[in-house]
């Protein structure tokens, strides 16, 4: 157990050495290049998600609109049958 510790703790005094070499030359380091990519990626990634989201926001009232049109003319047809299995609500408005 000791003997991991101190193999991970050379390991990380070993990069971090090598990573102020590389700083030092005036390069970039491997590590850091990759990691930059990658939160390019995920920007990106999340621009496309935020677009997708406004849209389908945009889209919603529509779709329910259209559900509700086509739920009221399904219960319109039932009504209409000679036997119709559809029992209305009586109006209660006055």
């Amino acid at each position: 157990m000791v003997l991991d510790e101190l193999e991970a703790a050379y390991q990380v005094i070993s990069e971090a050495k090598n990573f102020v070499r590389v700083r030092q030359r005036g390069a970039t380091p491997d590590v850091e290049t990759r990691l930059r990519a990658t939160i390019v990626k995920l920007k990106t990634m999340i621009a496309n998600k935020n677009t997708e989201l406004n849209r389908l926001c945009a889209d919603l009232p529509a779709l329910v609109i259209n559900q509700l049109s086509l739920e009221n003319q399904q219960l319109r047809e039932a009504l209409a049958r000679p036997d119709p299995t559809v029992i209305s609500f009586p109006d209660c408005r006055g």
